[in-house]
């Protein structure tokens, strides 16, 4: 038996039951393209072995991914009652979307009395919501009492002709206003919606710098959940903080005369 999570913090709440089951894992996978809208999260789909829920792929654009031994382990552990280690918490519920029935796509319409699922859609567009990046590009003097007002000019400029440059490839290019579980408002930079990369901007390529656009991408993904990022910095970086971002599957982008390069050659650059 099959059945599908809108994410992995909902598939890790002990006791929490699936959207929808079934014994055959396409009509699961289906099911989920079709239903799934939560926080930009990747659906999970679990397998039933001996009663019990565990974690067996994570619905990507292009398929089902088997998780690692390890990543499983991690989410099993946390929905027997386990440590919730870096997972993102879910925002607050109303009583109404606690309680929805799970469909058995095997019994077609019909649903299964499940209990209480800590699944949720409506209060999803209260914590991530998708902006035009002009909105950053008008007020580029809106900086934090730590920068200069070049560091920020820098930074839109470098976004804005990041943006110019895929726009015109024909890729739709937005960012995400992320208001946190304990109430904290974050901007993403850039985020390309036609190859789902989340980027964010720098202005010089110091290792502190780095280190900190590392943290950013950490912190956001959590809540956008992209399946790729990258750092657009002026210049290219010194080969050992390429590598650290590297070691988190983050690309480096700089500009290159009419356009872009990075470290790994990422195809979304490519027109």
């Amino acid at each position: 038996m099959y059945g599908w999570w809108p994410s992995f913090q909902h598939f890790s709440i002990p006791g929490s039951h699936p959207a929808a089951v079934s014994e055959d894992l396409a009509s699961v996978e289906a099911h989920a393209r079709m239903n799934w809208k939560v926080l930009r999260k990747s659906p999970v789909v679990g397998e039933q072995v001996d009663g019990e829920w565990v974690v067996a792929y994570r619905v990507d654009r292009d398929g089902l991914h088997r998780q690692k031994t390890s990543q499983r382990r991690r989410y099993d552990n946390a929905r027997r009652g386990g440590s919730q280690g870096t997972l993102a918490d879910l925002p607050p519920l109303s009583s109404d979307e606690l309680f929805v029935a799970t469909v058995d796509l095997d019994a077609g319409e019909a649903a299964i009395d499940a209990g209480p699922v800590s699944e949720y859609r409506s209060a999803a567009e209260k914590w991530v919501e998708r902006i035009p990046v002009e909105a950053s590009l008008a007020a580029v003097f809106g900086y934090d009492s730590d920068r200069s007002v070049l560091a920020v000019r820098g930074e839109a400029d470098l976004q804005g002709r990041l943006h110019a440059y895929l726009t015109s490839i024909g890729h739709t290019v937005v960012r995400h206003r992320i208001r946190t579980t304990d109430d904290v408002e974050l901007f993403t930079d850039l985020y390309d919606e036609t190859r789902d990369v989340l980027i964010e901007v720098k202005n010089d390529v110091q290792r502190q710098t780095l280190r900190m656009a590392l943290g950013q991408i950490l912190d956001y993904q959590r809540y956008v959940n992209a399946a790729s990022s990258a750092v657009l910095v002026p210049v290219q970086p010194a080969g050992e903080m390429i590598a650290l971002l590297g070691q988190y599957g983050v690309d480096v982008v700089w500009p290159h005369g009419a356009g872009f390069v990075s470290d790994s050659h990422v195809p979304w650059l490519a027109r």
